[in-house]
């Protein structure tokens, strides 16, 4: 319902149409709700807006009174239930809040197969906010360590080994991977899969890897122990780099998992060889182990047999060079503002359509001019970027569909934006005869 024409200040008059607004219901707002400078400088506008033509808006926004607030919209990020999109922006208790973009891997591709297949090992992924073909692989669990480890989980083992991501079943037509830290740029995954079962033996039986020769700093692995059988005090598996330096180790029954976990201390500069070894004295041992590398030179394998006894073997159950066998590009080198962080309201669906809107947003940022804002009437179909909070704002498209975005728009991955609640005043323009 249209209460009464309100003329706006005369800096809006050179627009040749009268204002008048639209009355939609909204909560009753009181200064505890606003927590910045901006929110009062809001209330003070809207005074200046509403004038005397509602009697207690003042009283009201004051906390005593019982005005009309039909034309407000006033939101809070309490709950997930009032974001729409987080993509890199996350529900933190009552606020939506840019903060977890420690480690992430832009994929440039056609397509990819479909959001939820990438979200696992507590990692998310989200599509740039233009529809550009760039999705921003990242987690939002762990140290800056734990987060890369699971992104690298994710996109070279997948779940259990058989499905990692980067392959043509979930990305199409690869031509770049781009990744936060400078450390990777150059870099090229392998997965490696090997069963071992000596019987009776004495000795050792193992897969070698042999390293290309080159500068190769910062060779990174994640490894996976199962031992299924074995005597007991006759058994050893393990993962060694280089050979004879065993960085994770196995003498009982169990697993040992360090996929999507912290190594960085195992990191090695340069190394020549790499092993995966089984080991029995005069009895037996069965097992698997599963390794993720990531290195900046080729490696070559080979199977090698030592000891002697009844029998023994080594079956290769997975020899994965990501660039060459998947076509997975090297490492290149990402920008944060490369795939922008944004968030999205829900959309909040208005009984009449508007032309024009203030909005006011409180929110605190690490850096001054490191948030934009953004809002459409038509439910996302169009934007209008860069909104300046408390001035009145011409909608690109008419509607009545209204969803708030905030986009970290700044280049320092470290610096953080918290949005704690939003405000419109939504005007219906009636166009002049």
């Amino acid at each position: 319902m249209v209460i009464g024409k309100i003329p706006f200040p005369d800096r809006f008059k050179k627009n040749p149409r009268e204002a008048e607004l639209s009355i939609f219901q909204g909560p009753r707002i009181i200064p505890s709700s606003f927590k910045s400078l901006e929110a009062y400088v809001f209330k003070n506008l809207m005074q200046t807006v509403f004038n005397n033509d509602y009697t207690g808006w003042d009283a009201n926004l004051n906390g005593t009174g019982a005005p009309n607030f039909e034309n407000l919209h006033f939101d809070t990020f309490n709950d997930s239930s009032k974001v729409a999109t987080q993509a890199g922006f996350l529900v933190s208790g009552k606020t939506l809040k840019y903060s977890d973009m420690d480690y992430f891997i832009d994929i440039y591709a056609d397509s990819i197969s479909a959001i939820a297949d990438f979200e696992i090992n507590d990692c998310l992924i989200y599509q740039h906010y233009d529809g550009s073909n760039i999705w921003r692989l990242f987690c939002s669990t762990g140290t800056a360590a734990v987060k890369r480890a699971q992104i690298m989980k994710t996109l070279f083992y997948g779940s259990d080994g058989s499905n990692p991501r980067a392959s043509s079943t979930y990305i199409t037509n690869c031509t770049a991977l781009k990744c936060s830290a400078a450390a990777d740029v150059g870099k090229r995954a392998y997965l490696e899969r090997v069963t071992g079962n000596l019987d009776q033996w004495d000795g050792q039986y193992s897969r070698d890897g042999t390293f290309a020769v080159g500068a190769n700093t910062n060779v990174n692995t994640w490894t996976k122990l199962i031992m299924a059988g074995g005597s007991a005090d006759h058994r050893w598996m393990a993962w060694e780099l280089p050979e004879g330096t065993a960085l994770i180790s196995r003498t009982t029954l169990g697993t040992t998992d360090e996929l999507g976990t912290a190594t960085t201390g195992d990191d090695t500069d340069n190394p020549t060889d790499c092993q995966q070894a089984f080991w029995s004295d005069t009895n037996y041992v069965n097992g698997t182990i599963e390794t993720i590398l990531l290195t900046k030179q080729a490696i070559t394998w080979a199977t090698t047999e030592g000891g002697s006894g009844a029998s023994a073997s080594l079956t290769v159950d997975t020899d994965l060079d990501f660039f060459t066998d998947n076509s997975m590009p090297l490492f290149t080198q990402a920008a944060l503002e490369d795939v922008t962080p944004f968030g999205t309201s829900t959309k909040l669906t208005l009984s009449r359509i508007i032309n024009g809107i203030f909005l006011t947003v409180n929110y605190v940022e690490d850096l001054t001019l490191d948030a934009a804002f953004d809002v459409s009437a038509d439910d996302g179909a169009t934007w209008t970027e860069n909104i300046t909070p408390n001035a009145f704002t011409l909608l690109k498209r008419p509607g009545k569909e209204i969803v708030f975005r905030v986009r970290k728009t700044g280049t320092n991955i470290n610096n953080e934006i918290t949005i704690y609640e939003w405000a419109i005043v939504a005007a219906d323009f009636a166009t002049e005869d």
